[in-house]
């Protein structure tokens, strides 16, 4: 899935990656996280500008789903964890959910400015 359409057009300067592990495999489990964060970003009240889309993959074997987000820049990234103190997003119901989620295991982000695009001739 991917973020809101009314952000289309903008360029993104960073790709966000956030690694989801689970502590076993249960794809019923990968695709309600998945959802949960869909829902915790659409009811998000202050939700940060900088973010521009989110691109969900779920891992073959059950135990991991791969965020790959595109913000507006690096900054916009950090601005947008920095904001509520507890990671992306507002102090919601919601995102305390996403962050709680029974079995997840770990998590990790990184950060990948935009170098160069390649579109096939």
């Amino acid at each position: 899935g991917s973020g809101p359409a009314d952000r289309a057009g903008r360029v993104p300067g960073c790709i966000v990656i956030v690694d989801v592990e689970f502590d076993g495999p249960a794809p019923e489990r990968q695709r309600a996280w998945v959802d949960a964060v869909i829902e915790a970003l659409e009811t998000d009240p202050r939700p940060h500008p900088g973010g521009i889309a989110a691109h969900f993959h779920l891992s073959t074997d059950g135990t991991r789903v791969l965020n790959y987000a595109d913000w507006e820049s690096a900054q916009a990234h950090i601005d947008a964890l920095n904001a509520s103190g507890e990671g992306i997003g507002s102090a919601t119901e919601q995102w305390k959910r996403v962050r709680t989620w029974p079995g997840r295991k770990s998590g990790t982000v990184s950060r990948y400015d935009h170098a160069l695009g390649l579109v096939p001739a």
